[in-house]
């Protein structure tokens, strides 16, 4: 794939090449600079769908786990 940046010649091959990437990757045919800035904003929205999910998973187990033990204590006639 840098290969055929590297052997690019004109701005025309350039161009074909940024127009097939952003094809390829389902991204805005735009130039590079402003499809950078969009992959960017997704990396970063991405980032915290992911932090969220992650918090969100352990707060689960964690209550999940204080919900198992209580039903055990009570299923021993504990409480």
């Amino acid at each position: 794939m840098t290969e055929d940046i590297i052997e690019a010649k004109t701005t025309d091959e350039l161009s074909d090449l940024l127009c097939a990437y952003c094809k390829a990757n389902d991204l805005p045919f735009e130039s590079a600079d402003e499809v950078m800035l969009d992959v960017l904003q997704r990396m970063n929205k991405l980032r915290a769908n992911w932090e969220w999910l992650q918090a969100f998973i352990l707060r689960w187990d964690a209550v999940q786990a204080d919900e198992d033990f209580e039903y055990a204590i009570a299923m021993r006639g504990e409480k």
